[in-house]
Formats: C-alpha cells, sequence, structure tokens
C-alpha cells in the first residue's frame, strides 16, 4: 500500500503503509482470504476497527498524502 503526495513522480512522494486487523499489529489485512475482515451482522450499525502503520525509516517528502481503500461488502 503506498499514499500519494499529489504531485511529483519520484519514489519519495510515494508512502508506504499497512493496515492491520487488529491493534497489536499481527495480522495484515486484506492479503489473501485468511487476512479479510469477519464481521457478522446483526441489523444494527456495525463498525470494525483497524490500525494502519507507516513503517519506520520511511523518507518520503513532508506533505499531505491521501489514499483510496477499496473494501468489498458481501451479504
Amino acid at each position: 500500500r503506498q499514499m500519494y503526495r499529489g504531485s511529483g513522480s519520484d519514489a519519495a512522494d510515494y508512502m508506504s503503509y499497512n493496515i492491520y486487523t487488529d491493534s497489536d499489529k499481527a495480522t495484515e489485512w486484506g492479503t489473501g482470504a485468511d487476512n479479510d475482515v469477519h464481521v457478522t451482522g446483526t441489523g444494527a450499525n456495525e463498525s470494525t476497527a483497524v490500525t494502519a502503520v507507516i513503517p519506520a525509516g520511511e523518507t518520503s517528502k513532508a506533505g499531505t498524502y491521501t489514499d483510496t481503500v477499496k473494501v468489498t461488502l458481501t451479504y
């Protein structure tokens, strides 16, 4: 996963990050069927917390970075 600074095209215009399904950062989210987040609906609003981490040693330029995360909902 990478966020983009919005201008430029060299490697320092992108920032790597990972998303995890738990606060312990033990399971990376969305890297295969074993890492899907399963939530059983009850008819009420549901939320699922995830943790995003930028790896140590990241050398991106200063700025505001954005990315889009696509979620597939099956019911």
